[in-house]
Formats: C-alpha cells, sequence, structure tokens
C-alpha cells in the first residue's frame, strides 16, 4: 500500500529511510513474523509442496511474499543517523526475528516439535500463587451460597445447546472450576433434562453425549460427588441420605448405614469391579489414589461421637468483633466472629422468607390450620438446628424412629418448649445419630489450625444460608410434579427433596450417555495439564473446549476476571458461556473496574 502511494504521489518506489510509517510497517512485520512463530502459525521450515490444481498461483504469491519481506528487511537494515528510539526498536525486532530464522534451519522440524512441546510442559509446571484475600478456612464442607448461575444460563442453553454436528449428534460439555459441593452440577443435570425432554416434542434427537469436567483441589469433596451419584442411582430413606449428606453435620443412624454401604460398593467398583453405581464417572488417575483413600476412610464407622461434635459446634453466642482486628493467625477468634454473623445473616434470610410472600410475620389468621403445624415452619426447624445441629427427618420418619424429636416438635413454642424436651432430644441424637462423614477430610483436619481439637471441624456454613435458593430453583418447575408449591408449608428435607428429585429427573436421559470427569486439581494450572495429556488419559471422546464453563469464586483466588480469562478462555468454544459468583473478596476493592483489572 504504501508502494502504491509513493506511485500515485510520483515518489520512488520504495520508501525513504527516515519515512514515520515505513519504519512503524517494519517494526510490525518483524513483530508479527516473531508472534506467529511463538504461537506455531508461521514456520521457518520449508513447507511441504502444494499438489492442488492452484498450485502454480501459489508459488507466484510465495515468491512475491518473498520478495517484499526481503526488501523490508533491507530498508530496516539501512544505514541511518543514530538516536531515533523507533530505528532501534524496528532494528532490535529485525535481529530477533533473523536469530530465530537462522537458528531453525540448523534442525529438522521434529526436533523443533519436540523443544517445543517440552517449553510449554515446563511453562505449565510453574506455580501460579492464587491465595483469597479472605482465607478463614481450607475445607468448607458446605461451601458458599447457591446462586441462579443455572437460571441466568437456562435461555443460553436453549438457544445454543441445540446445534447438531454433522452426524446429527448433540455435543454437551461443561467444566465446573470450584465444584466443591456440586450443587451447581446438579442444577445444570436437572436443567439439561428438563430442556431436552421438551426438545423432543419438537426435534427428533438420534443420540446425545454429555461431558461434564469436575476440578476442585480437595479430593474430599470430589469423593463426595461420587458417593452423591452412587446415591442417584439407588431412591423416603434414599432421600433422607442424600438430604442430611448434602447439608447436615450429623446424620441419623439409618442414613449412615445407607451412606456407608453406597460407599462400599463404589470403592471396589474403582478397584475393578463392574460399574454399576459409578458408570459414567471417570477420576483422573492422578486424582484416584486420594479419592480412594478418603472413600476407604468412609466406608467404615469413624472414631468419632456425636457428643464432642455438638460441643465443638454448639455453644453460647459470642459478641460480634471487628473482623479487621482478627489476623489470620487467630483463627478461632476469627471463626467466632463468622459464626456469630453467619446467625444473623441466617436470620435476615428468614424474614426475606417471610417477607416475601407477606408484608408481616405469619400470624394465625394467615394460614390455614393444617399449615401451623411446626414442622412445616422454617423458623422452627431453624431454631432448632441453632441449638441441636440438626435438620428435621422426614415427617413419615420423625415420630418412629425420632421420639424425642418428634415430641419437641410438636410441642415447640417460641416461650414455653420446656427444657426437658431439649434435653431429652439432645440425649436422644447423642444416642441414635451419628457424625456425617463427608465433613471429615483426611488431608485438611490433620492441620491442626484449621482442624479444630482432636480432628473435630468447627463447621460455620448452615443449611439456611442456601435453603431459600433451593426452593427459588425448584417453585418454577414444581408444574411437573405432584407438589404443594406453597412455602409456608416446606420443611428442609421437603425443599432438598425436591431439588434431587429434578436432578434425578434431570439423569434419567443421559443415564447412558453422561460422562463426569474428576480432577483433583486448580482450575487455572491443572485444566491446560489436562488437555495437554500431562495427566494421563481421558474419557474416550472428551471435549478440548467447552460450551459452559463455572468458575464458583476461583475470581477469589486469582484476583480479578481479568486473570482467570487469561488462563481459561481458550478452552471456550465458540459462542459461549463463562460464569462466576460468590465474589467473598470484593471489600479488598473499591470500584468494580479496579477488581476486574487488578
Amino acid at each position: 500500500m504504501l508502494r502504491a502511494q509513493n506511485v500515485v504521489n510520483g515518489k520512488p518506489t520504495s520508501p525513504h529511510a527516515s519515512n514515520t510509517l515505513a519504519i512503524k510497517l517494519a517494526t510490525r512485520l518483524a513483530r508479527a513474523k516473531l508472534h506467529g512463530f511463538r504461537c506455531r502459525v508461521v514456520s521457518v521450515h520449508p513447507s511441504p509442496p502444494v499438489t492442488t490444481s492452484t498450485n502454480g498461483s501459489h508459488d507466484i504469491q510465495k515468491r512475491l511474499t518473498g520478495i517484499y519481506e526481503l526488501d523490508v528487511e533491507r530498508f530496516a537494515a539501512s544505514p541511518r543517523d543514530g538516536g531515533d528510539s523507533k530505528v532501534e526498536e524496528m532494528k532490535a525486532a529485525w535481529e530477533q526475528w533473523k536469530i530465530v530464522r537462522d537458528m531453525c534451519p540448523q534442525h529438522d522440524v521434529s526436533w523443533c516439535n519436540k523443544n517445543l512441546a517440552a517449553a510449554a510442559k515446563r511453562l505449565r509446571d510453574l506455580p501460579i500463587f492464587k491465595s483469597s484475600s479472605s482465607a478463614t478456612t481450607r475445607f468448607a464442607p458446605w461451601a458458599y451460597g447457591f446462586s441462579d448461575q443455572t437460571h441466568a444460563d437456562l435461555e443460553f442453553m436453549r438457544r445454543r445447546l441445540f446445534k447438531f454436528t454433522a452426524n446429527g449428534t448433540l455435543e454437551w460439555s461443561f467444566l465446573f472450576g470450584g465444584s466443591g459441593a456440586a450443587r451447581h452440577v446438579y442444577a445444570t443435570l436437572a436443567d439439561l433434562g428438563h430442556i431436552f425432554t421438551r426438545q423432543l416434542r419438537e426435534t427428533l434427537v438420534e443420540s446425545v453425549n454429555v461431558h461434564f469436567t469436575l476440578v476442585d483441589i480437595h479430593p474430599a469433596m470430589l469423593a463426595r460427588t461420587v458417593v452423591m451419584f452412587g446415591l442417584f442411582r439407588r431412591r423416603v430413606e434414599l432421600y433422607a441420605t442424600l438430604f442430611f449428606v448434602q447439608t447436615s453435620i450429623l446424620v441419623p443412624e439409618y442414613c449412615r448405614v445407607i451412606f456407608q454401604d453406597t460407599v462400599k460398593n463404589i470403592v471396589s467398583e474403582l478397584e475393578g469391579g463392574q460399574k454399576v453405581l459409578t458408570k459414567g464417572i471417570y477420576i483422573n488417575e492422578r486424582t484416584l489414589p486420594a479419592t480412594l483413600e478418603l472413600l476407604r476412610y468412609w466406608s467404615v464407622p469413624l472414631p468419632k461421637t456425636t457428643k464432642a461434635l455438638l460441643e465443638r459446634n454448639v455453644g453460647a453466642d459470642k459478641p460480634p468483633k471487628d473482623l479487621s482486628n482478627l489476623q489470620p493467625h487467630k483463627p478461632l477468634d476469627r471463626q467466632e466472629w463468622l459464626n456469630h454473623h453467619q446467625m444473623q445473616l441466617n436470620s435476615r434470610q428468614m424474614e426475606v422468607v417471610h417477607k416475601g410472600q407477606h408484608s408481616r410475620r405469619y400470624e394465625a389468621e394467615d394460614v390455614p390450620a393444617e399449615y401451623l403445624y411446626p414442622y412445616y415452619s422454617p423458623h422452627v426447624e431453624a431454631a432448632i438446628y441453632h441449638r441441636l445441629k440438626i435438620l428435621l427427618p422426614p415427617e413419615v420418619l420423625l415420630k418412629a424412629r425420632h421420639s424425642a424429636v418428634y415430641k419437641l416438635v410438636k410441642a415447640y413454642g417460641d416461650d414455653n418448649t420446656s427444657g426437658d424436651a431439649w434435653n431429652a432430644a439432645r440425649r436422644e441424637i447423642e444416642d441414635t445419630w451419628k457424625p456425617n462423614p463427608v465433613i471429615f477430610d483426611i488431608y485438611t483436619l490433620a492441620d491442626p489450625q484449621f482442624g479444630g481439637p482432636h480432628g473435630y471441624p468447627k463447621v460455620l456454613a448452615e443449611p439456611y444460608s442456601t435453603l431459600m435458593s433451593f426452593g427459588q430453583f425448584t417453585r418454577p418447575r414444581s408444574h411437573s410434579m405432584e407438589y404443594d408449591t406453597d412455602a409456608t408449608r416446606m420443611s428442609g428435607f421437603d425443599t432438598y427433596t425436591r431439588f434431587f428429585e429434578l436432578v434425578i429427573e434431570g439423569l434419567e436421559p443421559f443415564r447412558e450417555t453422561l460422562k463426569i470427569e474428576l480432577l483433583a486439581e486448580d482450575v487455572i494450572t491443572g485444566v491446560p495439564k489436562l488437555m495437554a495429556g500431562d495427566l494421563g488419559h481421558r474419557p474416550p471422546n472428551s471435549p478440548e473446549e467447552y460450551k459452559t464453563i463455572w468458575l464458583s469464586n476461583i475470581p477469589d483466588y486469582t484476583h480479578g476476571f481479568v486473570n482467570t480469562a487469561i488462563h481459561l478462555t481458550r478452552f471456550l468454544d465458540p459462542d459461549s458461556l463463562a460464569m462466576s459468583n460468590c465474589l467473598v473478596s470484593m471489600g479488598r476493592y473499591k470500584p468494580m473496574d479496579h477488581f476486574c483489572c487488578k
């Protein structure tokens, strides 16, 4: 273009050595060739001969390109007066390119590719510092609040998921970074089943392949997910087990038996037995040893007592403290502060539930008589949980198997419930309930700073921090099931059972095709290694790009969205979606653009 402009203006074809635009263009060409080489787009090795019908024009174009590049290189090397920084920058760029160009002809393409692959692996192996600005715990069995990710994602799925491959197959792939308690995994599965079943009424689908990749730094979270999917494949006690394992620090004895029987079967399958409960689950070969160790630990009764766990987790409310004075090296003080404010948050959430249904708190004249039974009151269940640390079992099992708790619920009153009823319920719980095995992570509780006395954790998060969101998730879909949608008649068990019913319904269309890939790594460095083959074999036909990436609160640890995007956006399919939530460190940043660009 510059040559043509010179011809039109009646100037010499080659630009003058001091031409500013020519200097800038020459610099850009050298840099473009260097970047192309580093990205393996530009090769300095001889290209194989072109055998197509257009090979003549290709050779002409190649010769012309070579002539122009040689002309630009001569221009860059032209003698000039010193002192111009732009000229020095241009010369440096061309010197770098000549080093690369002259070095590669000394070896063949295979040598070059081998060294490039080794350099890329060294880069992937470099550690990347990641830390939350407010790291108060290393292992959070309930993680953070449930979000509306799948609701926001739903319309995206409807419009983009039904794009068929050339052979008429649907390929759906999802990456969950920091999968944690897997609530978003289950919710996505429920939504996929809902969308797929509805779409079948409009479009004939030959087959669909669904692939979930779950990446979490804690093997215990992945092990629990394996157990949950094992329970999905078995079905009032199974639902109770799902409910308590997912939400509570204590479980009834019959739930513990079901849980441990399931875990034993899963261990047997992972050690080489026939796949039934773990069908479709692929645990990365680097992750499998730690996962099996945890599952074997959970498969037998733990040497833990309910009384000791309650003593660790039930106590008088502590006075509020200023978090700014609670440094990370004072974990117990920080836990007291968080526990106090967690209770305040739970109270506010319960007020929101009430205000969302009525303009004032429920009165007797507001609610039908049959709804006044305390079992259906979220306020009652929250109060019982605060004092006894249990969620109420299914109503049909309450009287038969939990007589003291049943009497407490039946006689419950904010002001006049007797101390004897509370004491009897507590004794029954200590005798017939067991600690939930999944809150005991052998890799974390060994740390005296975070594990608590004698390996008993202090669990700060409570199920009511997520219960309201679960209810919101299930409500729009309740028309497909025989459920009453009145929130005034909803125990914690009812809410979670609705959710898991949707998950199991969502699993059904993909029972034979769903693949769940589990990797115990941090998502920023682990996913690139997984894609490059550094971590061993992947499931058959695994995706290299994902239609959706859900990152939980990963940006808290990478200090912003931009840093996260640099590492993970290359694994997004075009026309795809990436989301995250739970920005617990937002107080460390002033405006949002400060956080995004930090």
